[in-house]
């Protein structure tokens, strides 16, 4: 009969817990306009039993309480998070940083073996040139110029033939001593980009956190620690378009849509999958509140004294005052938000420039005619109205360069179109429609301008004036008149022809004209306006 402890022997048993230091890289980042939310992942291999994966490679986080760890191949346990970096005693250190710090050491090692090259050929070099200055010594003593001539031909043979060697030697160990600083040099820059290359997968643990997931395997797995998180800060993205115009025949823009993307994690992210949201995660997710309005009336309050308002401002400015929040009005388009998914592995370094990715092309509708104010401008402007035909929406852009015909015209802020809304966009000034606003003689002795004491009357010419001697132009003028909304004030206009449009836009007392102006014509607008109101009034 076997005994308990030799049964206890034969059964299988748990191997004790390890660590295993993993490197883990991010593989996905969708870019929002203010953060990003980062996948990155870690591969293991662990024997069976209960062990630590410990991850300490993570830059610092912005809100840890974001972060999810999801292990495949394996039974998670406790996640255990360390923000200030304090790594468990006796971790070796990961691949990558082993294999950096190997590649320093080989280097150096090679840099001393060519230090040790450059000393030898040196050594070399002065033991010949010692040689010389013994032989010169030699062939000018007073014994040999006393010798034999037998005798002073073999010691001149000798002397020949020992420079003759030495100065090879010396001629052999410049050449290797050249070729060995130039090896040196050129070790010495390897050394400098490994040193580097060393610092950028080691980092400075301060900077660091760490993740140590506990996990179980009934027998040897492979797997994967995968980690979902938010990084508030550094990271976003941003719309740029190139909207260009084409007038031959029927005009047409090709809006060409990019994106400006980076971020200032603290790490490259090397061929990552890259996805652009409109969400904004890190803003307002809620309506803001209200509070309850309350309105009192009471008798009017006597006048007083200056004295008596510097008391008074004491006691109120003591008095605490709640006033309601303003509720901000946004807009929704077309559900929670679009997200743009690039084609191509990305590389983007942390803190380097933004990277312009090109999205995509978007035809748009349109229809050109300019728009002249001459009241404010000398030319006319070349706008074209478009339609977004598309399924998508065409976001808000901060830069958008504007092309007619290939020529960069100037930069413009781009407004959203939803999908099948119109935008009118502008494609800059046309020089050959020349605009003016002339305040025509109102009166004898007056030069555009009547007044008296209750009445104020204007006369206004405008002018668009066709330079071309070729083109035909729509042009849509516009201007405005004085409003009122006081019955005291009565204010009447004339118009000469009479504006296609009133109130322009819901804007008060804006007026339009549409007009066609040939080559070479003048149309001209007369406009008058006549104020009037009560004697003991003024106007404002």
């Amino acid at each position: 009969m076997r005994s308990p402890l030799c049964l206890l022997f034969c059964l299988p048993m748990a191997a004790w817990a390890d660590d295993f230091v993993l490197s883990s890289t991010v593989t996905d980042v969708t870019l929002y306009p203010e953060g990003a939310a980062l996948t990155r992942k870690a591969e293991f291999s662990v024997p069976q039993g209960t062990h630590r994966l410990v991850l300490r490679d993570l830059p610092q986080v912005d809100d840890p309480l974001s972060i999810r760890v999801r292990v495949d191949g394996a039974r998670s346990g406790p996640v255990t998070f360390r923000q200030s970096y304090a790594p468990p005693e006796g971790l070796p250190d990961r691949a990558d940083v082993v294999a950096a710090k190997d590649r320093v050491a080989q280097i150096e090692s090679q840099i001393e073996t060519v230090q040790d090259n450059v000393r030898r050929a040196r050594a070399e070099g002065d033991a010949a040139r010692m040689q010389l200055e013994f032989l010169g010594r030699l062939g000018s003593g007073e014994s040999i110029t006393s010798a034999a001539p037998e005798a002073l031909s073999e010691v001149s043979d000798l002397v020949a033939r020992g420079a003759l060697s030495a100065n090879e030697i010396i001629i052999q160990s410049d050449i290797r001593a050249r070729e060995a600083a130039r090896d040196l040099k050129d070790l010495q820059v390897a050394l400098a980009l490994a040193q580097e290359a060393l610092q950028a997968v080691s980092g400075d643990d301060r900077d660091r956190m760490a993740i140590i997931v506990d996990v179980t395997s009934d027998q040897p797995s492979t797997g994967a620690v995968t980690l979902s998180y938010l990084s508030d800060w550094g990271s976003r993205w941003m719309p740029v378009y190139d909207a260009r115009l084409s007038t031959d025949g029927d005009p047409r823009v090709q809006l060409l849509r990019s994106a400006l993307a980076m971020q200032n994690t603290g790490e490259t992210w090397a061929d990552i999958r890259l996805a652009m949201s409109t969400l904004e995660p890190s803003g307002q997710i809620e309506p803001r509140r209200l509070y309850p309005q309350r309105r009192r009336i009471e008798d009017p309050a006597p006048p007083r004294s200056l004295k008596s308002d510097a008391e008074s401002y004491g006691a109120l400015a003591a008095e605490p005052v709640v006033e309601s929040p303003a509720i901000v009005a946004g807009t929704l388009l077309d559900g929670p938000g679009v997200t743009y998914v690039y084609p191509n592995p990305v590389t983007m370094a942390s803190g380097s420039d933004f990277m312009k990715l090109g999205l995509d092309e978007v035809p748009l509708q349109a229809k050109t005619r300019a728009i002249a104010v001459p009241s404010r401008d000398d030319m006319a402007f070349l706008i074209a109205t478009v339609k977004n035909t598309s399924a998508e929406h065409i976001l808000a852009s901060e830069t958008s360069l504007q092309f007619v015909d290939g020529v960069f015209v100037g930069e413009w802020q781009m407004p959203a179109i939803p999908a099948g809304g119109e935008a009118d966009i502008p494609f800059g000034p046309i020089q050959e429609l020349r605009l003016s606003a002339i305040n025509v003689e109102a009166g004898e002795g007056e030069t555009g301008l009547f007044t008296k004491s209750n009445e104020q009357r204007k006369h206004r010419r405008l002018e668009i004036e066709n330079l071309s001697s070729t083109e035909t132009y729509d042009v849509r003028v516009l201007d405005n008149v004085p409003y009122s909304e006081q019955d005291d004030l009565v204010i009447d206009w004339q118009a000469s022809p009479p504006p296609d449009e009133e109130n322009v836009d819901d804007m008060h007392g804006v007026l339009a004209w549409d007009i066609t102006v040939a080559p070479g014509e003048t149309k001209v607008i007369d406009l008058r306006t006549q104020l009037s109101w009560p004697e003991d009034k003024v106007l404002k």
